[in-house]
């Protein structure tokens, strides 16, 4: 019963990623091979599988709770990067751009003073602001010329 669910939890993570098992065992540093010893031992014994540094190396290469991979307890965690300063602030700017944000966003945004060391949830916590902010200003509508 285990093995079923661990690879429901697997193919879930593999569907999350967009990632084929071979680019999810290279980005852990492991062979496809190993991979799918590994798994074969997890069916198994899973405890002994809790254990293994192969499924901390997948866990950590997914940004997943390693419980959680092998059990399906509690939930995933999936952790976000923990970039700080002009890196944080530039992914946060790339997926603004990406997701179509309105240009007005934009400039408000980039004329934020860079501080150092911030993290990437201080970024975007500055782009939700913005965004708030525009959208409850008062829109003034153009008036009719006097003929």
């Amino acid at each position: 019963m285990v093995a079923n669910k661990l690879a429901e939890r697997i193919h879930l993570v593999l569907d999350w990623r967009g990632w084929s098992a071979r680019e999810w065992a290279d980005r852990a540093g492991l062979s496809p091979n190993t991979v799918n010893a590994f798994l074969r031992r997890a069916r198994a014994n899973p405890q002994a599988a809790l254990r293994s540094p192969i499924l901390s190396a997948l866990a950590k290469a997914a940004s997943l709770d390693q419980a959680w991979l092998l059990s399906g307890e509690g939930e995933p965690e999936i952790q976000l990067p923990t970039l700080r300063g002009k890196d944080a602030r530039g992914i946060v700017e790339a997926i603004a751009v990406a997701d179509g944000v309105a240009p007005e966003i934009l400039d408000r945004y980039r004329a934020l003073r860079s501080e150092k060391g911030r993290p990437l949830l201080y970024w975007m916590a500055r782009l939700l602001e913005i965004t708030v902010s525009l959208a409850s200003e008062p829109k003034t509508l153009p008036t009719a010329r006097a003929r």
